[in-house]
């Protein structure tokens, strides 16, 4: 049995956000599962080489690199064995444990898909890898669908805007952006866009990230990152390749552990529970439903709460989520059936022709036997 002098496997993390405390977890599980090994949180101060006198004898340091050369030289100085867990930019003189962001960008594509979304688009995190191979996953699990991706550059507020004044009401547009930082800034640069999400726009971001989430005006799905276990795997290979460094060349990927699934890409995901309740209601048993008042008798709810619960968790007032929901499981019923348009509307909860036609135009731009004729003419 090897005899380790040195017991503390260091860590250098941005611990005040989500991903570094997971790091840290996972780190601080690994020794304890192998004692006599203890983890050692770094300050969050710049390395120097009196915190180097200070510190207690080391097998390595596990890090999530910062972005410049000269900050990962400085973090050197502690300790030569150090296994990089970042991937904002290519390291490539340290082994690296981190996200396989490629398959991130598969997830994502996934996530989105399955929407049946009539457009998909990336929105890149500026001058990140991470950001480039998420993208290029996205894209490639595209291709073998079949599906076009396109592209809106970070700082292209304007392209932003023609998207939203040119969308197209007949299908949603899916937005997958690198980060859930990405997700931050397109929001602050476009402020409109909260008002199209889920209805028009489905929004997804990556890290899961509750201090950014905070700051972020509406419930934002996101991919959860393994954090953890790049923490413990990072700590595993100091340990077991001690006293050598770990060699460059090794590089570990960890797979994403899910999408969390929120209201901007999912309209029934909403956090207040009668709001949630009058959802499934409208989604499920829409046909039964003539207005407002007869879900406010399901619910159990006055009118007045319901409406306020609505704006205030969706943006939507509660005859704006059925007529929603109508005209969804009308264009269903259109393009997959051979019923009438009569039939398809009272289908809907919609007794009449005319009423049912004018709200359909309204909400899709065009008449019922319109979307039929261009949706079959696709097929």
């Amino acid at each position: 049995m090897r005899t380790i002098s040195a017991q503390h496997i260091a860590i250098s993390a941005p611990t005040q956000l989500d991903i570094g405390r997971d790091l840290a977890m996972g780190v601080m599980q690994y020794c304890r599962q192998h004692p006599p090994l203890r983890a050692h949180l770094l300050p969050q101060a710049e390395p120097s080489l009196d915190l180097k006198k200070k510190l207690p004898p080391m097998l390595g340091v596990v890090g999530h690199f910062p972005p410049s050369d000269e900050e990962v030289r400085k973090l050197a100085q502690l300790h030569p064995n150090m296994v990089n867990t970042s991937n904002r930019r290519v390291v490539t003189d340290y082994a690296r444990v981190g996200n396989d962001d490629h398959e991130v960008g598969r997830l994502a594509f996934s996530e989105l898909n399955q929407q049946k979304l009539g457009k998909l688009i990336y929105y890149p995190f500026p001058n990140a890898n991470f950001s480039l191979e998420r993208g290029e996953g996205y894209r490639e699990a595209a291709r073998a669908a079949g599906v076009t991706v396109e592209e809106i550059g970070p700082l292209e507020a304007a392209a932003m805007r023609n998207l939203l004044i040119n969308c197209d009401n007949r299908e949603v547009t899916g937005l997958f952006a690198a980060s859930d930082l990405g997700c931050r800034k397109l929001l602050q640069m476009v402020p409109e866009l909260q008002n199209r999400i889920p209805h028009d726009f489905r929004l997804l971001g990556v890290d899961n990230e509750s201090l950014i989430h905070g700051m972020l005006p509406i419930s934002l799905s996101s991919i959860r990152l393994n954090f953890r276990q790049i923490g413990f795997l990072a700590a595993k290979l100091i340990h077991d390749y001690y006293p050598q460094p770990v060699p460059d060349e090794i590089q570990v990927k960890v797979p994403p552990l899910g999408v969390v699934r929120r209201f901007s890409t999912d309209l029934t995901a909403c956090q207040d529970p009668l709001v949630r309740k009058a959802l499934k209601i409208i989604k499920h048993d829409i046909r039964s439903i003539q207005n407002v008042t007869d879900l406010v008798k399901r619910v159990g709810a006055s009118r007045r709460n319901l409406e306020v619960k609505f704006r205030k968790n969706l943006n939507l007032s509660v005859g704006g989520a059925l007529s929603r929901q109508r005209i969804e499981n009308a264009k269903t019923l259109l393009e997959n059936t051979s019923f009438t348009i009569a039939e398809i509307a009272d289908q809907c909860g919609i007794n009449e022709y005319r009423i049912f036609s004018a709200l359909f135009k309204r909400l899709t731009g065009e008449t019922p036997k319109a979307f039929r004729n261009r949706a079959r003419g696709c097929l």
